[in-house]
């Protein structure tokens, strides 16, 4: 999976979608990675004991997913791993639009 996310970030930027622990990889090659679930998923918990730093899109609903890549590419030229959650399909939704 992060082998296709990288092969089409040569033509577009990638929001990649996921919602397990199989999904991760593919999840931080994505220009945005979204975790999808609760807090107590096994993805969420898995990135969280790696160092992952996970960003609630319940609370940033102010945000687009322009500004989404934005923060998640200030993120990885600081070396610091970076994907957001969305616990719903409603709050997925509405990055989506």
């Amino acid at each position: 999976k992060a082998q296709r996310v990288t092969t089409l970030q040569d033509s577009a930027s990638i929001v990649y979608i996921g919602d397990g622990v199989n999904d991760l990889l593919a999840l931080l090659a994505a220009d945005v990675g979204i975790v999808f679930g609760s807090p107590n998923a096994s993805a969420s918990r898995v990135a969280r004991h790696f160092g992952v730093r996970l960003v609630d899109l319940a609370d940033e609903k102010a945000l687009s997913v322009a500004a989404l890549a934005a923060h998640a590419a200030t993120a990885k030229a600081e070396n610091a791993p970076l994907l957001f959650r969305a616990p719903s399909w409603h709050i997925l939704g509405l990055f989506l639009r």
